[in-house]
């Protein structure tokens, strides 16, 4: 807020310094000879600004005063770059907005409703996420998908007003490769067959929990859901140690 200062005397008196009352509290003193008195105000609402000058004949003050209603701008639900949060990670919100807002609510998952988070700064962990339906896309490596969900705030001040941010702010899923245990046999001699099992597959994404896993030994691809397979040592030469690197492919095509 900028209030224009200025007075006329038909003598020669001149002012030596303004008091402005800024109705929320603050009472701000400036020089007799300054044009412009500024000052930031908490919370949005009706102000009647009243102004005091002083000259050598004593105080003077300037009625009926000087009447603002000062508004809320839009909130921001965090910078413009976005949120990036990994499977099975936190996402964690940052909201900003004038004044002193009673309430913080944001919709994350696009429904309307800002009931998804709470606060001007929210954590919400992997389980909580994938309950709102923020889970992973169909990534085809390991990385960031597509900004397929948003974030939105929704600020409410003490008389009742709601303000909305005007930008929705991306959000971004990082993939997470699966991970499982395998053991084999032992050691084998050349033409031997060796066995091969796969413990415990699992992946932070239950979607991708859900779908079969496909695994792979020397680019061969073994059915979904079967964890153990039999494969033929071979070397060209004896004694020599083989080493088997196998792969676990989910659904949306990325592996260990």
């Amino acid at each position: 807020m900028e209030l224009r200062l200025g007075a006329t005397d038909p003598g020669d008196d001149r002012i030596s310094g303004w008091d402005v009352d800024w109705n929320d509290g603050h009472v701000g003193s400036f020089p007799g000879d300054s044009e412009r008195a500024t000052h930031v105000y908490d919370s949005r609402g009706f102000y009647l600004i009243h102004v005091t000058a002083t000259d050598e004949d004593g105080e003077h003050d300037l009625a009926p005063g000087v009447s603002v209603d000062v508004d809320a701008p839009a909130p921001h639900a965090g910078g413009s770059a976005g949120y990036v949060v990994s499977e099975g990670g936190t996402l964690r919100l940052s909201g900003s907005a004038a004044g002193t807002p009673t309430q913080w609510a944001w919709d994350l998952n696009g429904d309307g409703g800002f009931t998804d988070a709470f606060g001007k700064f929210p954590s919400l962990a992997w389980g909580v996420l994938e309950a709102l339906g923020i889970r992973d896309g169909n990534a085809n490596t390991d990385g960031p998908d597509a900004a397929s969900y948003h974030a939105r705030l929704r600020v409410t001040y003490p008389d009742g007003v709601e303000r909305f941010s005007e930008a929705d702010v991306p959000i971004y899923v990082w993939n997470k490769p699966p991970v499982a245990t395998l053991s084999d046999s032992g050691p084998v001699h050349e033409g031997e067959d060796v066995l091969l099992t796969l413990w415990n597959p699992w992946d932070p994404s239950s979607a991708d929990r859900e779908a079969p896993f496909t695994w792979l030994v020397g680019g061969v691809s073994f059915p979904p859901r079967v964890t153990t397979n039999t494969i033929t040592a071979s070397t060209t030469t004896m004694p020599t140690t083989t080493v088997i690197a196998p792969s676990i492919m989910k659904n949306d095509s990325s592996s260990l």
